[in-house]
């Protein structure tokens, strides 16, 4: 997306055992690997929603992008 573009966002991420995991941690490491992709920076992101899934083998994330009007 062009940097003029901003977005929603929800993330749940699915963990794959038992272990206290530090979302926020997971999060960031998430833009930085979308970023380039599907943002030219993270700083496009308006609204952020992020949950806990429950236990997944092997673990994963599934990310909803939404596409924020301009003002």
């Amino acid at each position: 997306w062009s940097s003029d573009v901003c977005s929603s966002d929800l993330v749940t991420l699915y963990p794959r055992d038992r272990r206290i995991q530090d979302i926020d941690n997971r999060i960031k490491a998430l833009w930085d690997a979308l970023e380039g992709w599907v943002y030219e920076d993270d700083a496009q992101i308006d609204i952020l929603l992020v949950q806990r899934g429950e236990i997944r083998k092997g673990g994963g994330c599934l990310v909803l992008i939404d596409e924020l009007n301009a003002t």
